[in-house]
């Protein structure tokens, strides 16, 4: 026996999974938007966590007694100062960090126009910058070639070395130098910053082949042999 379904019935049944249709949608919107803002709030939390370890670390080196604003002074002082001067021990930490104290106080001083303080904690800055070996005169070539805080900077370095390393990753899964090593931390620090997760080193490996691969042909040397191994004939052995 046939059924019939009158055109009411099937009118409601049209509407009603247009509205279940609807009602998905905006749950999946309401959930994503939902998301979204957990994501800036996840990241506004991670930036206020690293200025106050920032703003910690600077107030450990310097001591008590300034304001936050002359914390932030020294702060950046001492980041841009770290470019040219090695801070291999606490010692250097402290040498450097007592030099921008008493720097930072005579340029406070020559703006307040006081002449005394400034001509005591000139003399200070200036004993402190021997002492510590800071000075102009003192620094090495390796001291004054503005540190290495791009990767710009780091190829522009590579390519005018004389023996020049090898370019690309040696070992599939861990670095094989200081190069492939800033490399690989170069790129989760971005992706850190972009929110992605980090990647292995064999992963930064596999992507580098891939990119050579496609733009071989437009090389004049070979850096793999035919089975996708690093070859170094081509640069004088290992």
């Amino acid at each position: 026996m046939a059924v019939r379904v009158s055109t009411n019935t099937n009118s409601q049944i049209s509407q009603k999974a247009e509205v279940d249709i609807d009602a998905l949608k905006e749950k999946a919107k309401a959930e994503k938007e939902k998301a979204r803002l957990e994501k800036e709030k996840q990241e506004e939390l991670l930036k206020i966590q690293k200025e106050q370890a920032e703003r910690d670390y600077i107030k450990s080196i310097f001591g008590e007694g300034f304001t936050d604003k002359e914390y932030a002074e020294l702060g950046l002082r001492f980041r841009t100062m770290q470019n040219n001067y090695p801070l291999r021990t606490a010692m250097h930490i402290e040498a450097l960090s007592t030099y921008i104290k008493y720097a930072f106080k005579r340029d406070k001083a020559i703006a307040e126009d006081d002449i005394e303080s400034a001509d005591k904690w000139g003399k200070l800055a200036a004993k402190q910058a021997t002492d510590a070996k800071i000075n102009p005169s003192q620094l090495s070539a390796a001291d004054l070639s503005e540190g290495m805080t791009s990767f710009s900077q780091l190829s522009s370095m590579v390519e005018k070395a004389e023996d020049i390393i090898p370019l690309l990753p040696k070992f599939i899964a861990k670095p094989h130098d200081r190069v492939d090593y800033t490399i690989w931390q170069y790129v989760n620090y971005i992706r850190d910053l972009e929110g992605k997760s980090l990647i292995k080193y064999a992963d930064l490996y596999k992507f580098l082949l891939a990119r050579y691969k496609e733009n071989k042909d437009k090389l004049d040397f070979d850096f793999f042999d035919g089975n996708g191994n690093f070859d170094t004939n081509d640069i004088g052995g290992d």
